[in-house]
């Protein structure tokens, strides 16, 4: 028995059949143009790949395979569904059972499979094959592996590569990629994965593929030094480091290319750097041909105080053709199995092109007037790509301050997996607010899929950023699009203009407060964005969410099928908006297009939209009426963010109740979900009663998004409940309180 479902026509990411012509042919402008141009329209959303996709969910299903797709609602961990690229995948664990495809692509001879297999009971991993069958013929085994997936993020200690501590699994899915054997598979054959005789894991999961024609290796380019020539050695059997230094640091006095040709080079020296590309083009044969391979320690060398593995580009280098790997196995770079960025780059005028990244941490790219494009970045353990202004003051030699994060430009990349937010662009201030704003920061035509941890895309501060053309395929934890601030010591948003982006999903398990897209600000400066046609589709909460303090221009925006409100402006929001030309449709019954629970204190310009007015429900009031006429309100008193805080002197959040009369009243509590298990477990909360203040301890970890009962007592008309922060062991969110009549 067969059975398809097609969710998301997908091909090379870009937006086809039904679902471009919707976008395309109702409202949004038509794009054309040449993708070269980061000032010119482009004709499509979303990056174009040298590769198609084909999802597990738009196959042929037959012989028990099964289907597994995401059904509301959110739970409050990661799961195989949340964290698939269409929030579904499809389950082998039958003898025979497959899925199969139609091959779009002429003369196929190269395949990448996303898919999860379990763990072991002790972490670690297993490998595994699927039989891959052309028009019913076994052509090869695949193999497919999980020992750089299946994470745990355990209280007190990170993110484990061991299941045993109890900590909560999460990135479950891995990308194995393969050349296949024999004649190139003609376009329209069939291909099939199979879980046959030789397939003995007992179940595979497998989110998508990835279909491509790979040509010939590239030739040396003229004027160039080989790094053969220098000791590299191509079989990967030894170290490869010196070598490729040393042939780079030959080629920069004499302006020569440094040519990586076909291999697989072995990057395992105990060092304190990285490669230092600065000055230098470096070319190796083709993302396909050349691959720079990454032994990380484990367990950590005794006598090695600090060892990075980077690859870093400086003032006028160039990266091209080749691909970085290693066999890391959690975050960090100075823990044992962890892993440094694949890619940092620094300085003036630095080029990366055409270069896949996997299973290293983010490409951590700050300087002046650099550029990555045409890359490709998997399963990587912190952002895919992230454009910043080095986190840190650096200083010339005479003392001046340097400019960093200057100019920008990420272009025509494609992130999947990403261990934090896919795309981002990240202008810290520095614990002073002294470091240099980020200014012309341009993210263009990307794609970015399902990151199991943060957000698709996120703008965190920056002057005259731009954000367009860009595609958001889902988010298990956070929101499919991300714009504001970075915590406490991020650099205000003061102007940015996100445009004729798609943004599908969002919306996951790491607090309420994750949408299709989020939209914030700095604690005291205003957001100025222009947030214009743009499409959110099938986001798992609200379409748009707005925070924080905002000079904001919403307009003709579509937003199809939330699963709450369309727009979603919260509660404490102050400043301004226009809401113009957005439409809102397929919404539920008793949701509404535009919600705010700040009428108050956030003015509506302009919209034409109808509004819903809230004054308080029981996940973020500010004030508000009970039925009766009992009124309420939550005061924050000191810093505190956008529904959190640090502990310190001065914090402080307050409910305050009239109540229908003095009495006797059992009392309720309600508090955010924990997913980062960094709230207190010690949150010290007073009950001001007729008689004093009866004090308790709140572990705020525990029994999180769900009423509870904190005690009775009795009280005058007047109630108040009193969360403070001095000497809390963690982080506090705000506590809401209901009372009811004690029954006597």
């Amino acid at each position: 028995m067969k059975q398809s479902l097609a969710r998301i026509p997908t091909h090379r990411y870009a937006l086809i059949g039904a679902l471009a012509a919707a976008l395309l042919g109702a409202g949004c402008t038509a794009l054309s143009g040449s993708q070269t141009d980061t000032q010119t329209a482009r004709a499509t959303v979303g990056a174009q790949t040298p590769f198609t996709t084909l999802e597990a969910e738009a196959g042929q299903l037959a012989d028990g395979a099964q289907l597994h797709a995401f059904a509301p609602p959110i739970p409050k961990v990661s799961t195989l569904e949340l964290e698939a690229s269409g929030d579904a995948y499809v389950r082998l664990d039958q003898a025979g059972a497959s899925v199969s495809w139609q091959n779009p692509v002429a003369e196929l001879n190269a395949i990448v499979i996303r898919s999860s297999i379990p763990d072991t009971p002790e972490g670690g991993g297993q490998t595994a094959t699927l039989g891959l069958y052309v028009d019913g013929v076994f052509r090869q085994a695949l193999t497919v592996s999980s020992t750089q997936s299946w994470i745990y993020r355990t209280p007190g200690k990170g993110w484990l590569d061991d299941p045993r501590p109890g900590g909560m699994p999460f990135h479950f899915y891995n990308e194995d990629r393969a050349r296949i054997v024999g004649p190139p598979i003609a376009r329209g054959s069939t291909l099939t994965l199979r879980k046959d005789a030789a397939s003995t894991c007992p179940v595979y999961n497998v989110d998508c593929i990835d279909l491509e024609h790979v040509g010939d290796p590239l030739p040396q380019p003229a004027d160039s030094l080989s790094v053969l020539d220098y000791g590299a050695d191509p079989s990967g059997a030894k170290d490869s480091q010196a070598a490729i230094q040393a042939c780079v640091d030959a080629a920069r006095p004499q302006a020569k290319v440094v040519w990586i040709p076909a291999g697989r080079y072995t990057i395992d020296s105990l060092v304190p750097t990285g490669l230092d590309l600065a000055g230098v083009s470096v070319q190796g044969a083709g993302m396909w041909h050349t691959l720079l391979y990454r032994q990380t320690p484990n367990p950590w060398p005794q006598g090695v105080k600090r060892w990075r593995s980077e690859t870093r580009v400086g003032t006028h280098s160039v990266l091209r053709d080749l691909a970085i790997d290693s066999n890391s196995v959690t975050r960090g770079a100075f823990v044992a199995g962890g892993s440094a960025s694949g890619i940092t780059a620094g300085g003036e005028g630095w080029l990366i092109q055409r270069v896949w990244v996997q299973h290293c941490d983010a490409q951590w790219l700050s300087g002046t007037n650099g550029t990555i494009r045409d890359c490709r970045v998997a399963d990587s353990w912190a952002d895919g790509i992230n454009l910043n202004n080095s986190n840190m003051r650096r200083f010339n030699q005479a003392g001046v301050l340097m400019t960093a994060g200057i100019n920008l430009s990420a272009i025509n990349n494609f992130v999947r997996g990403g261990g934090d937010d896919g795309l981002a662009t990240y202008s810290d201030g520095g614990e002073d607010g002294k470091n240099t704003k980020m200014v012309g920061t341009r993210i263009i035509g990307n794609t970015s899929v399902a990151p199991y941890w943060a957000n698709a895309l996120r703008v965190a501060g920056g002057i005259d950023v731009e954000v367009r053309d860009n595609l958001c395929l889902g988010s298990a934890s956070n929101s499919g699009m991300a714009i504001g601030v970075f915590g406490t010591s991020g650099n205000p948003l003061e102007s940015a203009l996100v445009a004729h982006n798609v943004v599908i999903g969002g919306g996951g398990w790491n607090t309420v407060n994750q949408h299709g897209v989020t939209i914030g600000s700095h604690r005291s400066i205003p957001s100025k964005i222009v947030f214009r046609d743009n499409t959110i589709k099938d986001s798992r909460r609200a379409g748009i969410w707005v925070g924080g303090l905002q000079e904001l221009t919403c307009e003709h925006n579509r937003i199809i099928q939330p699963a709450t409100s369309g727009i979603l402006i919260g509660p404490r929001v102050t400043g301004t908006g226009v809401f113009s030309g957005n439409t809102v449709t397929g919404l539920h019954a008793g949701e509404q297009p535009l919600v705010t629970m700040s009428p108050d204190s956030f003015v509506l310009t302009r919209h034409d939209l109808p509004v819903t007015e809230l004054r308080g429900d029981a996940a973020g009031a500010t004030k508000g009426t009970r039925k009766g006429g009992c009124a309420y309100r939550l005061e924050l008193k000191g810093p505190w963010n956008d529904g959190w805080a640090k502990p310190g002197p001065g914090l402080a959040a307050i409910w305050h109740e009239e109540l229908p009369a003095p009495g006797t009243y059992r009392v309720e509590i309600w508090y955010a979900a924990d997913p980062n298990q960094d709230h207190a477990t010690d949150a010290r909360l007073t009950v001001h009663t007729v008689i004093g203040g009866k004090i308790s301890f709140i572990n705020l970890r525990q029994n999180t998004e769900q009423w509870h009962e904190l005690g009775t007592y009795g009280f005058d008309k007047t109630a108040e409940v009193e969360l403070v922060g001095t000497g809390a062991d963690g982080n506090l969110v705000p506590v809401h309180v209901r009372f009811s009549p004690a029954v006597r």
